[in-house]
């Protein structure tokens, strides 16, 4: 039998509209009614980190650690057994099992972030869960899908950016944007693991700049780069391993989408021998006389596109989302507009393929 050590974890947390909390936990022998597992450490939610006044039932609920020797893989000096973290669980203070999903585990540090389903979290009584991991032989605990409400249409992590294998460029900053740019109209693209970030600087947002988030939270970036001037309302996208912006340029005139392409984010080279690929109207009662922000996807070789766009009626501007597609041969989405909003009110699109949709 091994011999006990207590020891001392601040654990953030964070849960949406809950805010942040302290949690204290301790290395202790498991539970015999779990006998397979080694080993445990009590999780304490304090009462008083928890907003409102009402119990929270199946919440999701982020555990955050960063490194924790115990939680290391054997082989690695800790008492995970699993390379994965398979072997890990949780229960309320009962021994219920809870439903929980590994977002990321490092089995060399014990570093692990976990969500897992509280099934009853109180702003009045401190709330206590165990963790159970060193059980030799067992099956994968986790269950995601149990995780999450049904309801829900989509849970999207942020992925984990190894910041030692990115390419220039390399300074890095606590902030997106530089002294001195603005923070203009934004593209966000998830390129695998790596996010990147093309925006506008002053004046009006017209420099391009590209940069990526370093940290895993999105929160430190590299220090951006300026690609290309006179831009605004940028989108980009990448189809194989080309990347593809839709913006204004105002070198061509204001109003009017144009296309790029690049194959390394920051060299851009504009495409359809420099004529706009969406043009705007110029009759002030056309839905597309003013055309702004677009949102672009790809399916079986036909690009769709949603358009912010906006006719010119004195005091009454009508504003709302247009559809228009074409394809990299043609490049001509002016062509297969249509004729009115297909959602009126509508602004700063993106657009999605999902299946059967």
């Amino acid at each position: 039998m091994k011999k006990q050590r207590i020891v001392g974890i601040i654990i953030v947390l964070v849960v949406g509209f809950l805010g942040f909390m302290r949690f204290s936990c301790g290395k202790d022998q498991a539970d015999s009614s779990w006998h397979n597992w080694g080993y445990r450490k009590q999780i304490t939610v304090d009462h008083t980190k928890v907003s409102g006044s009402s119990t929270f039932s199946n919440f999701p609920v982020l555990i955050n650690l960063l490194s924790d020797d115990d939680l290391r893989t054997t082989g690695n000096g800790g008492d995970v057994v699993q390379s994965d973290g398979g072997d890990i669980l949780f229960t309320n203070s009962s021994g219920t099992k809870l439903h929980h999903e590994i977002e990321q585990y490092t089995p060399s540090t014990g570093e692990l972030i976990v969500w897992v389903e509280v099934d009853s979290l109180s702003s009045t009584t401190d709330t206590v869960l165990y963790m159970y991991y060193g059980g030799p032989g067992t099956p994968d605990q986790w269950d995601i899908d149990g995780t999450w409400e049904e309801s829900l249409k989509m849970v999207h992590h942020m992925p984990y950016v190894d910041p030692s294998v990115k390419s220039p460029p390399t300074k890095k900053i606590n902030r997106i944007f530089p002294p001195g740019a603005g923070a203009g109209e934004t593209s966000i693209l998830m390129d695998g693991d790596q996010c990147d970030v093309w925006y506008g600087g002053t004046p009006r947002h017209t420099t391009l700049y590209y940069t990526y988030a370093i940290d895993s939270l999105c929160k430190d970036y590299a220090e951006p780069i300026a690609c290309l001037t006179d831009i605004r309302f940028p989108y980009v996208l990448k189809e194989g391993s080309t990347y593809y912006l839709f913006a204004h340029n105002y070198n061509k005139g204001w109003g009017s989408i144009y296309l790029w392409n690049s194959t390394d984010k920051i060299n851009w080279t504009i495409m359809n021998d420099g004529n706009p690929v969406l043009e705007r109207s110029s009759d002030p009662s056309s839905h597309y006389h003013y055309i702004w922000n677009v949102g672009v996807e790809v399916v079986d070789g036909v690009w769709h596109m949603i358009i912010e766009s906006s006719d010119n009626t004195p005091g009454q501007e009508a504003v709302g989302l247009t559809y228009a597609y074409s394809n990299l041969t043609e490049l001509n989405w002016t062509a297969h507009l249509s004729s009115a909003h297909v959602i009126d009110k509508g602004g700063n699109p993106d657009l999605k393929y999902v299946p059967d949709r």
